[in-house]
């Protein structure tokens, strides 16, 4: 647990001085994870898994620094047929944003 914090620390450091990134990679790994690169260390995972014999959608941010590279705990595993609902949820989200963005 110590190392997890320190890390996260270390990346929320590095974030602060480093400049948001102008365009969002997305890497296609397989059928069933895709990449979203959000700077240097730091990536976005999207995939689907099973537990017990259920498909899973997983969300997770991934880190590479010196001292460790794969998940964190920052991420959510929710059932598949939340899919719909969550990508609905975005859009909302992504409208309201707009609306907002556009009365500025």
């Amino acid at each position: 647990m110590i190392g997890y914090h320190r890390t996260t620390r270390k990346i929320k450091e590095n974030n602060e001085k480093s400049e948001a990134p102008q365009e969002i990679e997305v890497t296609r790994e397989n059928n069933n994870t895709k990449k979203i690169k959000i700077s240097d260390s730091t990536t976005i995972v999207i995939s689907k898994s099973v537990w017990k014999d259920k498909d899973r959608l997983d969300i997770r941010t991934y880190i590479e620094t010196e001292k460790y590279s794969g998940p964190t705990k920052k991420g959510i595993n929710v059932d598949i047929e939340k899919i719909d609902e969550i990508i609905t949820a975005l859009k909302e989200i992504k409208y309201e944003f707009n609306q907002n963005r556009n009365l500025d």
